[in-house]
């Protein structure tokens, strides 16, 4: 019996429903790394893993922070952080070059975790994501400050908040960026430093890591997990730079943030005594 020839497509010339079952079967399992980041929302639970793990970890701490001593967050920073994420998400779940998968960003999550960190009061939430993202953030307001009066981004990191080509609102969106860091020095400071965050974070950061390597493509490249920019050596080629890079935040990132925090702010008691 002859085997069927292949046509131009690269699929064998089966009958039109055969070779379309076939076709639809490789783009399902390719699709994470081609085309548009948008078509990865019928795999939004890869978003909530990361999240999952972080809740479990808080449980501990949870007792303490339904009952805080006292309303340290004003109310109406809750109330704003809730309506920004009640805009943000939207937007960015249905703007073409973001999509659900862009919530896999570091500083993403940080505003996800943020809502329950403020409404709950919850030291041990603020603090990963003082870790997460307290010194990244703020090398990239250090980087946008200048670039606003050079007109070039110095570093790269904010390169895309000039460029004309991007909408202006989604843009405006990413000014959280500006607030972020002094928002999260706030938050420990108020709150006090809870020393399990380091653990907790390294966990959340190697989960993170894979899956943003997994959804995201090269374009996007999501946490940069496929490198800082441009054609990378090839003793640094991904999934190389993936593994430094999971080595790099808890060593180069997470430890120091750790340590000063540990340093300068008060670790949180376990028992906090409720007062009335």
């Amino acid at each position: 019996m002859a085997s069927p020839r292949e046509g131009d497509s690269g699929f064998p010339d089966w009958p039109g429903h055969c070779r379309d079952t076939i076709t639809t079967e490789r783009e399902t399992a390719l699709f994470l790394r081609q085309g548009d980041l948008s078509d990865v929302s019928s795999h939004l639970l890869l978003f909530l893993v990361p999240l999952s793990l972080l809740a479990v970890v808080a449980v501990p701490s949870g007792e303490a922070a339904l009952q805080p001593a006292r309303r340290r967050i004003p109310l109406w920073l809750k109330l704003f952080h809730t309506a920004f994420l009640a805009v943000l998400v939207p937007v960015y779940w249905n703007a073409p070059e973001y999509g659900p998968a862009n919530f896999l960003w570091f500083s993403d999550i940080a505003l996800f975790v943020l809502l329950f960190a403020l409404w709950l009061e919850n030291p041990f939430l603020a603090s990963t994501q003082a870790l997460s993202v307290g010194l990244l953030e703020t090398a990239w307001l250090l980087d946008f400050l200048p670039a606003l009066i050079l007109g070039k981004s110095p570093l790269g990191l904010s390169a895309y908040m000039l460029d004309p080509k991007r909408d202006l609102f989604l843009r405006g969106l990413s000014l959280f960026h500006l607030w972020l860091p002094p928002l999260l020095v706030w938050l420990v400071w108020r709150l006090g430093y809870d020393r399990r965050a380091l653990l907790a974070q390294v966990v959340i950061c190697w989960v993170v890591l894979p899956v943003s390597y997994f959804v995201s493509s090269d374009d996007a490249n999501i946490n940069w997990v496929f490198g800082p920019g441009g054609k990378q050596p090839e003793w640094l080629a991904a999934p190389r730079f993936l593994f430094g890079l999971m080595l790099f935040l808890p060593v180069c990132v997470y430890l120091p943030t750790h340590l000063m925090l540990r340093h300068f702010f008060p670790r949180r008691p376990a028992n906090p005594a409720v007062k009335r």
